[in-house]
């Protein structure tokens, strides 16, 4: 497989296995854990259970909307909180599943136009889509939006802080 012989390369330190493919991703994780360091998509359930048993370094991920719960729930695997990483690996699925569909299809609209209207009802800047693609305008969709990000916890999680090190939000006692 093309990961196996990138990570046998002299300077090949890490790869990162983006397939959609789970059982794939899992088996290719297995391989080259120990060689090279693997990113995979780990921030869920069965994710936590091969970072426990096999072992895996951190994923690349492009929905940078959901950082706030990667970042906690790497914090957690790295203190051995099993139970705040699944805490932070259902909320991540959860914005996730909210978002996309199995094919990484948007839901409310193409997913850069998502990020931004996200970005926009969060408040931070996110500028707008450019041709051809089309901003979400529809306000059903705009409040259905609103709504995953308040359910999924990430209102709540950007308004305590990034967490800290002990995985507390910045600030707390």
């Amino acid at each position: 497989d093309l990961l196996e012989r990138l990570s046998n390369l002299a300077g090949v330190v890490a790869v990162k296995e983006s397939t959609g493919d789970e059982l794939k991703a899992m088996a290719t994780t297995e391989r080259l854990v120990g060689r090279v360091r693997v990113f995979n998509r780990f921030v869920y359930r069965r994710g936590l259970a091969v970072l426990r048993e096999i072992g895996g370094d951190g994923s690349i991920d492009g929905g940078g909307l959901g950082a706030p719960f990667a970042v906690s729930f790497y914090e957690a695997v790295w203190r051995g909180d099993w139970n705040a990483a699944r805490a932070a690996a259902d909320a991540y699925s959860t914005l996730s599943a909210g978002l996309v569909t199995a094919s990484y299809a948007g839901r409310f609209g193409s997913p850069t136009a998502q990020l931004k209207a996200a970005m926009r009802i969060l408040g931070q800047p996110g500028g707008w889509v450019r041709e051809p693609l089309l901003e979400i305008c529809d306000t059903e969709r705009l409040g259905a939006l609103a709504e995953l990000l308040t359910r999924s916890g990430l209102v709540d999680a950007l308004a305590a802080g990034a967490p800290g090190p002990d995985g507390a939000p910045k600030g707390a006692a």
